[in-house]
């Protein structure tokens, strides 16, 4: 049975990280996937985790008003920035858009950002651009990021993405096993 998956997102890596993760969370199933070019409202480098939850919900709702498909995704990646250090994580949400009262929700790692690339970040570079100035490179945003720069190609963005975009389609598949929380009057 063929399942379309909506994916907030032209990006190559995050496309990537969509259909491998519903692959194996539906191996018996065929995986479409469709691009959708979805606004985030939000700033283009994120830096809190309100603002990259928003981002990535802000995707997903997009996606569900104007994308036919069995399931949507959407990604948001941004930072956290302490007195001590930066880190990079992202939120991903995914959901039925019949169900549209169920949405699964998962975060990344927090991977701390090596102090020259942060300090671009804090003068206004985004985090992709940032570490190309660094490490000579064009685009790693869409290449394994920075986190691919940074492990000399030992770990990549899509594989941090992957786990949680993993547990997040794993909730939907069963969601039986998480009950949406009821508020209490």
């Amino acid at each position: 049975m063929e399942i379309i998956i909506a994916v907030g997102s032209t990006n190559p890596s995050k496309l990537t990280v969509a259909k491998q993760a519903f692959q194996k969370v539906f191996p018996e199933n065929t995986i479409n996937i469709v691009p959708v070019k979805a606004p985030s409202k939000v700033s283009d480098q994120p830096r809190s985790l309100k603002e990259v939850r928003t981002g990535a919900l802000n995707r997903l709702e997009y996606v569900i008003e104007n994308t036919p498909s069995d399931y949507c995704i959407a990604m948001e990646g941004g930072i956290i920035d302490s007195n001590k250090h930066m880190k990079q994580f992202a939120y991903i949400v995914a959901c039925d858009p019949l169900k549209r009262d169920f949405i699964a929700r998962m975060s990344t790692i927090k991977l701390r950002v090596p102090e020259p690339i942060a300090e671009l970040v804090r003068n206004g570079m985004e985090m992709g651009p940032a570490a190309d100035k660094i490490f000579g490179t064009k685009n790693c945003k869409e290449d394994g990021g920075m986190l691919k720069l940074i492990t000399n190609g030992a770990l990549s963005r899509e594989e941090i993405y992957l786990h949680a975009a993993i547990l997040a389609i794993n909730q939907l598949k069963n969601p039986e096993w998480f009950p949406i929380p009821r508020s209490k009057k």
